[in-house]
């Protein structure tokens, strides 16, 4: 998946599951996402739809896809 996606800009993300408060993380088996940045929304929508496109023709199943515009996003 990695290969796939990075030619467009993405990334795969961890994605960490938690039931319980008193849980460890554990890495999902069954579900991934991945991430990717851009100054341009028009050219990030266009590279996500190539990096579906590219995924289900490997044979991934996508579920869903989408941009979000974010005006501030601080971690602390």
């Amino acid at each position: 998946m990695k290969s796939v996606v990075s030619t467009y800009g993405f990334k795969v993300a961890d994605l960490l599951m938690k039931k319980r408060g008193e849980d460890a993380p554990t890495r999902s088996a069954y579900d991934t996402f991945c991430t990717a940045r851009g100054k341009d929304a028009e050219e990030l929508t266009e590279r996500t739809a190539k990096a579906v496109d590219a995924l289900q023709k490997e044979g991934y199943k996508v579920w869903r896809y989408k941009v979000e515009a974010v005006l501030v996003d601080v971690r602390m």
